[in-house]
């Protein structure tokens, strides 16, 4: 989301989006500083800057990314939604690039209403994991079927949205809610995974998760409302 966001403030156009966000992914993995001016303004807080000058560069704070390495604390914006596909879209290149087979169902989630931030950091944390187990598989092996799909068929009030994210594995074993493992380091499926369905309980959505026969499947309902809107138990 973070990502997103320095995209959205970088260009407002669709067309321009993953190229933007593939500049900054690539120094990302490069270890590279990022160095992309709507941080600058962020962290000076001064939005109606219409140059940045080589003294601002140098501006003392966790979110300038000319000084600082990897991304900044938190979003500096709320990007819109192209340009969280445009990251979305730019992962899944990543997958292709390491020789994994990733297949997107999306329908039209325009009318989405429920917390960006958390579906964009679930959707990543699920993807990731993912792209992690795949990579412990020989190249032929390798495939993520990914859809995203907001239910159209209720009122307004009563949509939701389903996610289901199934991925080639090795063997995992699910027990009481979590990946359960003998292996010195039991991390198959753990980048994220506890994030992404705290995320998930705090929004009221039911989520399960299975392996079978080589495949590891992550699935969610999540109720189309704002947060506010939930109730808790």
């Amino acid at each position: 989301m973070t990502l997103a966001s320095i995209v959205y403030e970088e260009t407002r156009k669709s067309d321009e989006m993953p190229r933007v966000a593939g500049v900054y992914v690539n120094r990302l993995k490069k270890g590279i500083k990022l160095q992309a001016d709507p941080t600058v303004k962020y962290a000076m807080q001064d939005f109606g800057l219409r140059r940045i000058l080589y003294r601002h560069l140098k501006y003392d704070s966790p979110y300038n990314t000319y000084v600082n390495e990897g991304l900044p604390p938190s979003p500096i914006c709320m990007p819109g939604k192209n340009a969280i596909d445009a990251v979305l879209n730019q992962k899944g290149y990543a997958a292709q690039k390491q020789h994994i087979d990733i297949q997107f169902e999306v329908n039209d989630l325009s009318p989405l209403q429920i917390e960006l931030i958390d579906c964009t950091v679930v959707l990543g944390n699920l993807l990731d994991n993912a792209i992690e187990a795949c990579l412990k598989l020989e190249e032929a092996k390798r495939r993520i079927e990914v859809s995203v799909l907001r239910d159209e068929a209720y009122a307004d009030s009563d949509a939701k949205l389903y996610v289901s994210i199934i991925n080639t594995s090795l063997p995992v074993h699910i027990e009481k809610d979590c990946i359960a493992t003998t292996k010195p380091e039991p991390h198959l499926h753990g980048f994220g995974l506890p994030c992404a369905k705290e995320l998930l309980r705090r929004n009221n959505a039911f989520y399960t998760m299975d392996y079978h026969d080589g495949a590891f499947q992550f699935c969610f309902e999540w109720p189309d409302v704002t947060r506010n809107s939930c109730v808790h138990a």
